[in-house]
């Protein structure tokens, strides 16, 4: 044994000793002066008590360079505390009686590489300066105007005057201004006003500006027996102008210059609108452009008035008559247009069709005409004052008018109306089966429809004939291009088939043969089929190839290569009876019609050329030729082929008339009286247009518009436009911009909508209409916005279930939305306090918000969306209806429960439906929406309800009942009812009779119309101790009795073969006891025993109906509705592998049915897959250990576990000490007591309050709180009422638990509600809205859109309250509703806080902001008072996204301009903050900027010198002043006082304004163009850029050009990103596998709808992988050839890995650094490969250059992109990026206004003070970057040629041909290792992958190709490697677009001559499936390779092996985290 240990003697402790004070530092008084601290650690810092004082602890860093950056560590000014600032947010305690502030600063670097400061700064301005200074940043730029009215108003003032006034919407203002000479005159969006209306158009000239690209015609016309006076003739010849098939004017004489190309196909390609101005027209196939000397002829009409049938209706109009019509815009149309103000009253109008094709003219009293210029009519449908008829009397004239009636949606609803006009119509669709549309289908259509309209297929059409010249591209089988080919099949046998082949060559021949085979087995038109030709297929063709056919042997079918309209339906009607030329020739000659008459004769086949029609020609010769085809074809519509499957809605709108609808049984919408009609926001009219000011084209659905010139630039122009006014709210349109910038959409996503506007700028205008209202109706008006459904790709997203059950594939719902809602619109990536500052867990990492579970969950929400469908009344090119709210498509929603957002339930806090009080739908809160004279109802599930008749609706006692009354709403005079569209009960009402014995309503008839129920919304629980309910189709599920689900059932025997139901109304669903009830009250009716029981089906009595019901009313038998049973029905979980739950249903059969079909519905069969998330407790029976549960069973992958529900209380009798967190432990929401009959609830007489919380308690009738029908009520911290019950429902099995889960939507057959559906969208919205990080996160952004991106967390803080309590109190304003996320209030905070004020913080050098460069394009404008010329009243911009950044509507992609953490090279970047708007800021886009100022100033609006202008002008012998051809320029005479005080208010520099000044001077002696060297030099400098003091130090910018090297050798190293997240898994495909692995069958099984066919890869050999060979895209052969050359290594499974040992278990901790999966954190990841951001600020190419620079190495850094983060180095260590246009570089300023121009920019931008405004250093430094480049490679490029021909129209193509060119000219550059960037955008593939990749990759494949091809002809190619990257991979299975989601790990490649290539390095997986080692879920894999171990390679090639290990170490910071997978430069290059 152990002896015992002696006690340790007690040793008293030695007295603390006094703690020695940390010392006191106080700020030096003078300006600019600093005072050094020694060293960190605690630290008491004086507060200054002055006014516009300013002092900032500094951390000062010194690099061995010599070079200083500063880190600010806290801040104290204006006599306010001592507060903290980012990036290091430290904590001050003050005390304010002391005088002082205690602080503990980290201790500095032992190297002495950094020191403490304390920096003095005084600054102040005038009032006119603050003024100025204030509207610079609460509106579009302050201007004199502005300042001279400003008057005494407090900036509160200026608020609430801002806040309360009208906004102005870009919708309504586009629509006002809006107008077009449409032709035709009638299309889907609307009709042309009547010529005779007020309001008509007419002109002088024949030819319009629209008539560009249209077929242009000049026909002779003969007449005899007619006298002209002229020539005293008596015969007459004449010509006649026609512009498609139209007639416009007469000609005496045919313009000479046109006589020789009469026999050609002519084009209009220029008519300008006026009478003798330009009129050129073209001939397309020599593109040969004739100018016509005469001009655009005038409108006249003399001889051809005499022909037969002149189709020109000519009214004569009176001198009396003329004083109606005014001249339009009399400086614009110089006379030549006028506009009728008085309706005319001629006869002949009432003759003349509003969509008349023929010229109606006017003639005066002198003899001149006008022509009518049809004017698209917008009619006024507004929301409050919709159409009284929906548009149906226009829609009625018309056979392709949509009706304008605009959908029923939340937006809407309560402003609809019941119409009582007999031509109402309604948007609807029709609802039919599908019929093959053959040539008895076209009669049947000709018949139906009175035998008016002319549809024919199309035979036998020549591909090409003598009339048009074999050019091998357009008719050409092997067409890769849309069109693509067409081939038919030929009835014929082999020997007559293969006689007519014309191949060159057999491989051809096999190619075709192929793709055809293909393509007709995935045709459904056994006819024709297009066949696309792959572009590695080796197909060649010549002129006798073209139409050949092509035999079959193995299907024994005959092929045939035929024109694109082969067997083409089209729409002749117009043709055959108003355009054909030879209608009226054949009438006057006695003929028939020559169109019509196949018709009549019962052929509706036509025959072309017709000498080939079997019913026989004339004279073959006369038989019009191809060319004549091609010229009029495409007047005809063509909608179809002979073959197609056709349905109803599909028919042109002329055919579907009521007796086709018949003959298709089609549904048709209801039309006429009571049908509800619908406005939408801001959709007025255009009436104002007509009379004047039509600033803006129209894009109609018309195949000829020249869209490029005539709608390019339109939402700009109409945007500057609103911004520019005097009389907008400045302030609103401001915030809408900034908010626009966070919901952004981008053209670039938004393609097939890029030339409308009314889309784009009604997006808008939910920004502006929410500038100062709730964010969370904002957000919901976004998430329904078809906007942004397309750019996110989740409109028309389905969920799992549907797709499976109804498509039978197995793909996830869209993931694109519910990640970017998050991301990007409301929480952000990390968790935020209040002030902005991150949480951290207990390990000190960033807490992130969500994960890609969270996402997988949201996207589930998001399903059943999708765009309305097309209506008229909108601007129209194709699918038009991008403006209303998405509809909702029940049936497509996951019905499943989802997990929130902070990983509760959604749905939690909202009151089960099993505890709706009794007649809940009397209950105050319930809606009723208006049916109108149709019982159709939106909001229920149709099938169950649309089976009854209309007259078996519930229907009230019209004496009696109080639901009635209020519905009926009689008019106090006359009594009769006035049916409110929309009504929302106030109060509860009392039921009466019938309907105090049921336990739902869905419609509700009200006399002769019908209202449909909008209940209260409620969750249904997933688990429950349920009955059995049936269909009559034995389909089976569980329910809760406690619902109203089913209907009546009873029985006279417990188990029956049929039950009997007694029903209220049909269609009547109930709860198990009220079925109780009604059985019993049933009893006697029959006076027999009848009971609940279990029965087969519903059966009726012996005449076929149901049981009587009370009141002896039969209920109909019904279909698709469930009935109750008595069985007992358990709900099971079934549990998978990660703990995810799916629901079974099981239950007993009675004995006499085993035999029948009992299983439950798919849904909830033991086979379903439909798993959702819960909140286990105690862990969950695990698979691995056999479901470790009695209660559990193994069955295959899964537990399948019994339940047990289990209710238990939260709260007891007594207020619990944490009471918040008591109440959060409350999730089951209640409906208000009031709901509840009086006897049910008391109120508590204990009030329960922790001082923040107040809560009352509501318990039942004499009992205590702790019943767990308590229901607790309290505010919480939102402001929303709460009301809880006392109870938690816990779901067990065995020992584990979780709660139960709830769900919104019902989820067997489809059966879901959309009212449903609305309320679960409405839960999942407020998940984000109320989220605790959404106050901080909006909050950040509105400051950073407001001109301060580094908020201090206090002020962070006080902006986030504002949102957080929706108000803001200030200057004696009160801003704000009180209501949470109010943006008036949060934006008043923005505006008026201190630190937004205080003028002293211009002297902060972190503080402000670079200015957004669009916002100084307009502040220019504004300021300096450009005035359009009035030619032109808009300001048309060109290419502003391109030239300076940023451009409203043209956002590059949903992160909108600026990356809210974009942090640039330099200062910014090394002090740890952020600009944002440094994110587009490239030496391009400064240099453009400026350009466009300068040419602005020095020619007004033109594009001479690369102005701004968007009109080309002539810039040759324009001299600077000469304003003449300009489209406006700018007329203030702003002095220097002026330019600062509008654009630098008291910051300019005395160094700038000495430079500016001497620049001046050169010029002294002419004033204006001292004026004009004054202007642009102040536009250059950095005070104009930057919001912040600059303060210059007087010395010259260091020399940044090469020292001279003399060594050998060059390398460059080109990373070419493919943005946006590549699908590479199907860029490098398993083919072809070991013995017993079937690689390839795991992909096609996992990818599903989206894999690729094994037969089209090319396939590569490999080795050391576990397929032998793999397959590359087929539409990337060059990687193909190169690997087999050896030149291509791949890196499978390769991406962002921050340790090898990362697995499924631990990846979200290895990597909580990081946001996985993010587009912008994840690229980030990519160009640093610095996952811990050891070296902030820098990528690893930057890093490389930087070893490289100190080494001696000439290196050069070139960027096309905005992918320079790769690039940037350490700050005094960093390569300056050299940044090029895709062209190369723009020259700057050609022409300078004085020749030492230059040199006074550079003194305008010259060196700085350490403590200088880093935001004006960034401007400064890019910009002269920017400069020098234009200069020096400006000519280097424009002088290098390339000996290859890169491809055309590829923007990849574009850049690879610069970067070829800049390799080509390194010697010049004297450069010997370059690293570039290059990128290529579209691969965020979330729908239509394959598509998408297809094109992107023939991108890609063409311009490598060449690209290669230079290198080699170069003989570099053994000296440039290509990295190949992407964001991340993609998901390997697909969601339900066909597309794929952010995955991990992708597969990524390098090229190079000397790439030791022709392998796959990395493991590529060997088990693809769910179950995977490296599957996260849903295919995303964890990468096997890092992107450290490929960079250490290249590295090292790069540097030819000269790194060493601490170089490395550098440039790759985590390389010893993967020592032993590192590449070295001989893994990866053979030299």
């Amino acid at each position: 044994p152990t002896p015992p240990t002696a006690p340790t003697p007690t040793v008293a402790p030695a007295p603390a000793p006094a703690p020695v004070p940390a010392p006191l530092y106080e700020c030096a008084e003078d300006d600019f002066t600093t005072v050094a601290i020694p060293d960190g650690g605690p630290l008491r810092l004086v507060i200054p008590s002055e006014y516009s004082f300013l002092c900032i602890l500094f951390r000062v860093t010194t690099r061995t360079s010599g070079e200083q950056f500063f880190t600010p560590l806290g801040r104290a000014y204006d006599g306010y505390d001592w507060e903290a600032v980012f990036p290091e947010p430290l904590e001050y305690d003050c005390e304010r009686a002391g005088g002082e502030c205690a602080v503990t600063v980290p201790d500095l670097a032992e190297d002495d590489s950094e020191e403490l400061v304390l920096l003095s700064l005084r600054h102040n301005v005038s009032d006119r300066e603050s003024v100025s200074r204030f509207l610079t940043q609460a509106t579009f730029g302050a201007t004199l105007y502005d300042l001279d009215t400003f008057g005494n108003v407090s900036y509160a003032q200026f608020l609430r005057e801002q806040i309360d006034m009208a906004p102005v919407y870009h919708r309504e203002f586009y629509r006002r201004h809006a107008t077009t000479r449409i032709l035709p005159l009638q299309t889907e969006a609307g009709i042309a006003l009547h010529p005779c209306d007020v309001g008509s158009r007419w002109r002088r000239f024949a030819g319009v500006d629209r008539d560009d690209n249209r077929v242009a015609e000049f026909r002779e016309f003969f007449l005899d027996d007619v006298f002209d006076p002229k020539t005293n003739w008596t015969n007459v010849t004449f010509y006649a102008y026609y512009v498609d098939g139209h007639v416009r004017t007469e000609l005496e004489e045919l313009p000479p210059e046109i006589e020789e190309y009469l026999d050609e196909l002519l084009y209009v390609d220029r008519s300008d609108e006026r009478v003798g101005d330009d009129w050129r027209i073209e001939v397309r196939e020599t593109n040969t452009r004739i100018t016509l000397e005469q001009g655009n002829p005038p409108v006249y009409f003399n001889w051809y008035l005499e022909l037969d049938t002149p189709f020109v209706t000519v009214l004569n109009i009176s001198a009396e008559l003329e004083a109606n019509f005014s001249v339009v815009n009399e400086h614009i149309t110089e006379g030549e247009q006028i506009v009728l103000n008085v309706a005319l009253n001629d006869t002949q109008c009432n003759e003349i069709s509003r969509t008349t094709q023929d010229p109606v003219v006017i003639r005066f009293e002198d003899g001149t005409m006008w022509a009518h210029s049809p004017a698209f009519e917008f009619q006024e449908n507004t929301l409050t004052d919709p159409l009284p008829d929906g548009g149906g009397l226009n829609a009625g004239q018309s056979n392709t008018h949509l009706c304008s009636n605009a959908f029923r949606t939340y937006e809407n609803e309560r402003y609809c109306r019941l119409s009582l006009e007999e031509t109402a119509c309604s948007t609807e669709q029709p609802q039919s089966e599908s019929l093959v549309l053959d040539e008895l289908l076209l009669e049947q259509l000709y018949v139906l429809t009175g035998e008016k309209y002319y549809n024919y297929a199309v035979i036998y059409q020549p591909l090409h004939d003598e009339t048009v010249e074999w050019s091998g591209v357009d008719v050409s089988p092997c067409l890769r291009d849309r069109p693509y080919p067409l081939w038919a099949v030929e009835d014929l046998d082999e020997d007559d088939c293969r006689a007519s082949e014309t191949f060159p060559n057999q491989e051809t021949r096999r190619v075709l043969l192929e793709r055809v085979a293909e393509e007709f087995e995935d045709s459904d038109n056994p006819y024709v089929t297009d066949v696309r030709v792959r572009s590695d297929d080796n197909c060649t063709v010549d002129e006798f190839t073209a139409g050949t056919m092509l035999w079959d042997n193995e299907t024994k079918t005959c092929y045939r290569h035929v024109h694109q309209d082969w067997l083409s339906v089209f729409d002749m009607t117009e043709w055959a009876t108003l355009l054909h030329p030879g209608n009226a020739i054949a009438l006057g000659q006695g003929r028939r019609n020559p169109i019509k008459k196949w018709a009549e004769d019962g052929n509706y086949t036509l025959f072309f050329p017709s000498d080939l029609s079997p019913f026989g020609q004339a004279n073959p010769d006369d038989a019009h030729k191809l060319r004549r085809w091609e010229t009029f074809s495409p007047t005809f519509e063509k909608w179809g082929r002979l073959g197609d499957q056709v349905s109803f809605q599909e028919l042109p709108a002329p055919l579907r008339v009521p007796a086709v609808a018949e003959y298709f049984d089609a549904t048709i919408p209801p039309s006429g009286a009571g049908v509800i009609v619908c406005g939408s926001p801001r959709e007025v009219d255009n009436y104002g247009a007509s009379l004047e000011n039509d600033f803006f084209q129209i894009a109609i659905d018309d195949e000829n518009d020249n869209s490029d010139r005539l709608f390019e630039n339109q939402r700009l122009a109409e945007f500057i436009h609103v911004a520019m006014a005097d009389d907008v709210n400045q302030l609103g349109q401001r915030v809408g911009f900034s908010l626009l910038q966070l919901f952004a959409i981008s053209s670039v996503d938004l393609d097939s909508e890029e030339e409308d506007t009314e889309p784009w700028v009604h997006y808008l205008d939910h920004c502006i209409q929410h500038a100062f209202g709730k964010y969370g109706d904002l957000l919901k008006d976004i998430a329904y916005s078809p906007m942004m459904g397309k750019m996110l790709s989740y409109m028309g997203s389905r969920s799992s279930y549907y797709m499976l059950e109804r498509r039978g594939q197995t793909v996830f719902p869209d993931e694109n939305f519910a990640r970017e809602i998050m991301q990007l619109f409301s929480v952000g990536l990390t968790a935020l306090n209040m002030d902005g500052t991150p949480i951290l867990d207990e390990f000190g990492d960033v807490v992130q918000t969500y994960d890609n579970e969270v996402i997988k969950e949201a996207a589930r929400g998001w399903t059943g969306l999708d765009r309305q469908p097309d209506r008229g009344n909108l601007e129209s090119r194709s699918e038009n209806n991008y403006i209303d709210p998405m509809r909702i498509k029940p049936g497509e929603r996951d019905p499943f429960p989802k997990t929130s957002l902070q990983g509760n339930y959604v749905g939690d806090g909202y009151p089960r439906c099993a505890d709706r009080p009794p007649q809940h739908f009397l209950k105050r809160g319930t809606s009723f929406r208006l049916l109108g004279s149709s019982s159709t109802t939106a909001l229920y599930h149709e099938e169950r309800l649309d089976q009854f008749p209309a007259d078996a609706r519930f229907t009230p006692n019209s004496n009696t009942s109080e639901l009635y009354e209020v519905l009926c709403a009689p008019d106090p005079e006359d009594g009769n009812c006035t049916f409110p569209s929309f009504v929302e009960l106030q109060e509860s009402l009392e039921c009466d009779g019938e309907e105090c014995e049921v336990d739902t309503l869905y419609v509700v008839r009200i006399d002769e119309n019908y209202y449909e129920v909008l209940p209260l919304p409620c969750v249904f629980e997933a688990f429950f101790d349920g009955l059995l309910i049936r269909e009559d189709d034995d389909e089976n599920k569980c329910a809760d009795p406690r619902t109203a689900v089913a209907r009546p059932a009873c029985c006279l025997d417990p188990v029956s073969v049929y039950a009997f139901s007694n029903c209220r109304y049909p269609g009547e669903v109930i709860t198990y006891a009220r079925n109780v009830e009604r059985c019993e009250e049933a009893e006697s009716l029959i006076s027999e025993e009848l009971s609940p029981c279990y029965a087969r089906s519903i059966h009726g009595n012996d005449d076929g109906q149901d049981i009587l019901d009370a009141n002896g009313r039969y209920c109909e038998v019904m279909e698709e509705v469930y009935f109750w049973t008595n069985a007992d029905c358990n709900v099971t979980a079934k549990v998978d592998a990660e703990g995810r739950i799916a629901l079974v249903h099981e239950f007993d059969v009675p004995i006499n049915y085993e035999d029948d079909n009992h299983r439950p519905v798919s849904a909830v069969r033991d086979d379903t897959w439909y798993y959702f998330t819960v909140d286990w407790t105690g862990g969950f029976p695990a698979l691995a250990n056999g479901c470790n549960s009695s209660l559990c069973d193994v069955v295959d992958d899964y537990c399948l576990c019994h339940t047990e529900v289990v209710d238990q209380n939260v709260l007891g009798d007594t207020p619990p000490e944490d009471l918040a967190g008591a109440l959060a432990g409350l999730f089951i929401g209640s409906f208000p007591v009031d709901m509840y009959d009086n006897a049910t609830y008391e109120e508590d007489p204990v009030y329960w309050s922790d001082g923040e919380l107040n809560v009352t308690l509501y318990v039942p009738l004499g009992g205590l709180p702790s019943n767990t029908e308590t229901i607790v009520e309290w505010v919480d911290i939102y402001g929303r009422v709460r009301r809880m019950r006392n109870l938690r429902r816990e779901v067990s099995v065995g020992d584990y638990t979780f709660r139960n889960p709830v769900h919104f939507v019902e989820f067997t057959k489809f059966e879901t509600h959309e009212y449903q559906v609305r309320h679960e969208i409405d839960a999942l919205l407020d998940e984000y809205i109320y989220h605790p990080n959404t106050a901080p996160f909006i909050s950040r952004h509105l400051i950073q859109r407001f001109g301060i991106s580094n908020p201090s967390p206090r002020y962070l803080e006080a902006v986030a309250t504002a949102f957080l309590t929706g108000e803001y109190v200030s200057g004696g304003e009160t801003f704000g509703s009180g209501e949470y996320g109010d943006l008036g209030a949060t934006v008043a905070a923005v505006l008026l806080d201190r630190e937004a004020r205080s003028v002293v913080l211009d002297a902060d050098p972190t503080h402000g902001s670079l200015y957004e460069p669009f916002l100084k394009v307009l502040h220019v404008l504004r300021a300096l008072e450009f005035v359009p010329n009035a030619t032109f009243p808009l300001v048309q911009l060109d290419d502003v996204q391109e030239r300076v950044g940023q451009e409203p509507h043209n956002t590059p992609s949903v992160f909108s301009f600026f990356l809210p953490e974009f942090s640039p090279a330099g200062p910014v970047g090394s002090a740890g903050l952020v600009s944002p708007e440094a994110t587009r800021l490239t030496g391009p886009t400064s240099a453009g900027t400026v350009a466009g100022f300068f040419s602005m100033v020095k020619f007004g609006l033109t594009s001479c010198e690369n102005g701004f202008g968007y009109r080309l002008t002539s810039c040759s012998s324009l001299d600077e002043g000469d304003y003449s051809r300009s489209v406006g320029r700018l007329t203030a005479n702003a002095t220097l006082e002026d330019l600062e005080l509008l654009f630098a208010p008291g910051r300019l520099d005395p160094l700038t304004r000495e430079a500016i000044l001497e620049g001046v001077a050169t010029v002294a002696g002419d004033w204006e163009a001292e004026l004009r060297v004054l202007w642009q030099l102040f536009l250059t400098s950095p005070e104009f850029r930057a919001s912040n003091l600059v303060r210059k130090s007087g010395l010259a910018l260091p020399d940044n050009d090469l020292e001279p090297n003399d060594r050998p050798g060059y390398r460059a190293a080109l990373y070419l990103f493919l943005n946006g997240g590549a699908d590479t898994y199907n860029l490098l495909v398993p083919h072809t596998c070991e013995e017993g692995v079937d690689l390839y069958e795991e992909y096609a099984d996992i990818r599903g709808t989206v894999a690729l066919d094994k037969e089209i890869l090319l396939p590569i050999n490999v080795t050391s992988q576990n397929c032998t060979l793999f397959g590359i895209h087929p539409e990337l052969p060059i990687l193909k050839e190169l690997y087999d050359d050896g030149e291509v290594l791949f890196f499978t499974t390769s991406g962002v890995l921050f340790s090898p040992d990362t697995n499924k278990d631990n990846y979200r901790s290895v990597h909580a650094v990081t946001q996985l999966f993010a587009h912008n954190i994840q690229q980030k990841e990519q160009y640093i490969v610095d996952g811990y951001e050891t070296i902030p600020g820098t990528g690893v190419l930057g890093r490389l250059l930087t070893v490289l620079d100190e080494d001696g190495d000439n290196v050069g850094a070139v960027s096309l992109d905005q992918v320079a983060k790769v690039l940037e180095g350490e700050l005094g260590r960093n390569v300056p990026i050299q940044f090029l246009e895709p062209g190369g570089v723009t020259e700057f300023d050609p022409d300078p206004s004085t020749p030492t121009m230059r040199d006074h920019i550079e003194d305008v931008n010259n060196a700085t003070h350490l403590f200088s405004s880093m935001f004006g250093d960034t401007w400064s430094s890019v910009f002269l970057s920017g400069l020098y480049d234009a200069e020096f490679l400006g000519g280097i490029l424009d002088s290098t040629d390339l000996n290859t021909e890169f491809p055309e129209n590829n923007r990849l193509g574009d850049r690879l041909e610069t970067m070829a060119k800049m390799i080509k000219s390194r010697d010049e550059r004297e450069v010997r290792r370059d690293a570039m960037t290059v990128s290529q955008g579209g691969y965020d593939t979330h729908s239509g992958v394959e598509e998408r990749l297809i094109a992107n990759f023939q991108q890609l494949n063409g311009a490598l190709e060449a690209f290669v091809t230079e290198m080699k002809n170069q003989s570099l190619w053994d000296d440039v490697v290509i990295v190949v990257m992407s964001d991340f991979g993609r998901t390997l299975t697909p969601n339900s677009g066909v597309g794929t989601d952010h995955g991990w790990a992708g597969n990524y490649f390098i090229i190079g001559g000397g790439v030791r290539g022709g392998r796959i390095l990395g493991e590529y997986p060997k088990d693809l499936s769910e179950d995977g080692p490296s599957n996260v879920g849903r295919g995303r894999l964890i990468p096997t390779l890092s992107l450290d171990s490929i960079w250490n390679g290249v590295a090292m090639w790069v540097s030819n092996n000269t790194l060493a290990e601490e170089d490395l170490d550098y440039i790759i910071p985590n390389r010893g985290a993967f020592e032993e997978d590192l590449f070295d430069a001989a893994d990866l290059f053979t030299n």
